[in-house]
């Protein structure tokens, strides 16, 4: 069964609270890639790496319904075909210009736009209990960093983001990066000295956020993959509670996974999870058994998810092993190093 998550940047209400009557369901969850555009069917970004959840799809209205009651799904069918094969969700968000002029005029339906004109009739419309399935979505996360103090600063505040600050606890935020960090087109220094993880921080902390675009610039820079992955692991351990649901929970036993990429040139992840505090070793071999990195060594980390990347620019190509000591707990896994 097809499943994607229906992001408008457009809202559109059609004064039947019957239907979005359910308080309960799966809210958005997870890191995904950012159509730019590219690729026949805007299709090119697809990512298949294990911390991204999906695919956001940013069609415009007219690419949807060229004409009144004409509908044209061939770019959605295009890009499913793409996703389902590798477990990947869609997420669409349909894009300016606006909707056409037969919606607003529409008997019994009324429509808002994303600005701050009206702000307070659209959070009354959608407080998160007369439509709980809808949730509010901005474009512009950020994070920088003053290298003198070392404090992060956050982008936007809530005092901006108005909708996604007063109903966190009550319906679900969604948040677009601003900009690329490797590419920052907007505005470079609300970037600066960070990294997304750091963006990501602050919205989950302050917004309750739980689900992020990201763009493919820095989904692609494996400096940035651990931090990618131990976020996807947070983001998406509990898809289907609420939004006030405990984020603290630890998980419930000792997991190590298979290292990504795999085949691999010359990084690689390798996730695993502690049910419990204690020591913790995490080192690679050869097929004689020779150690040839330490990437954890004996260290006390706290139950939950943990992310540790290898580079091997100075090893061989070949068969290598990796093996997690956690008390009584031990699991070796097999990567190959192609070069």
């Amino acid at each position: 069964m097809r499943k994607f998550f229906f992001v408008l940047a457009l809202l559109i209400a059609f004064g039947n609270d019957a239907l979005f009557a359910q308080a309960d369901f799966p809210r958005p969850r997870g890191i995904y890639a950012l159509d730019s555009g590219q690729g026949t069917y805007r299709e090119a970004n697809i990512r298949d790496y294990p911390f991204v959840t999906g695919y956001c799809l940013r069609p415009s209205w007219s690419e949807l319904e060229p004409a009144k009651d004409v509908y044209d799904f061939t770019m959605i069918d295009a890009v499913i075909r793409k996703l389902e094969p590798i477990g990947k969700k869609l997420s669409l968000e349909v894009m300016r210009p606006p909707e056409p002029a037969y919606i607003a005029q529409t008997a019994g339906v009324a429509t808002w736009f994303d600005t701050h004109k009206g702000l307070n009739m659209i959070l009354a419309e959608f407080d998160g209990s007369k439509n709980p399935r809808l949730g509010f979505f901005q474009e512009n996360l950020a994070a920088s960093k003053d290298t003198v103090t070392g404090v992060i600063t956050g982008f936007p505040k809530t005092n901006f983001a108005t909708p996604l600050s007063s109903s966190k606890d009550r319906t679900f935020t969604m948040f677009q990066m601003l900009q690329s960090w490797n590419n920052p087109f907007g505005d470079p220094a609300k970037t600066a000295n960070t990294i997304p993880a750091d963006a990501i921080k602050y919205a989950y902390e302050t917004y309750g956020c739980a689900y992020f675009e990201i763009y493919v610039a820095d989904l692609d820079d494996q400096d940035y993959w651990p931090s990618f992955q131990a976020w996807h692991d947070t983001l998406t351990k509990s898809p289907t509670t609420s939004v006030s649901d405990d984020r603290s929970a630890a998980p419930n036993k000792f997991v190590l996974q298979q290292n990504y990429p795999n085949p691999f040139n010359p990084n690689t992840v390798i996730s695993f999870q502690l049910p419990v505090n204690g020591h913790v070793t995490l080192k690679v071999f050869d097929v004689l058994g020779k150690e040839v990195a330490t990437l954890v060594d004996n260290e006390v980390l706290t139950a939950g998810q943990h992310v540790r990347s290898w580079e091997a620019k100075n090893a061989a190509s070949g068969v290598y092993f990796y093996r997690i000591t956690a008390g009584d707990f031990h699991e070796t896994k097999k990567m190959i190093l192609t070069k």
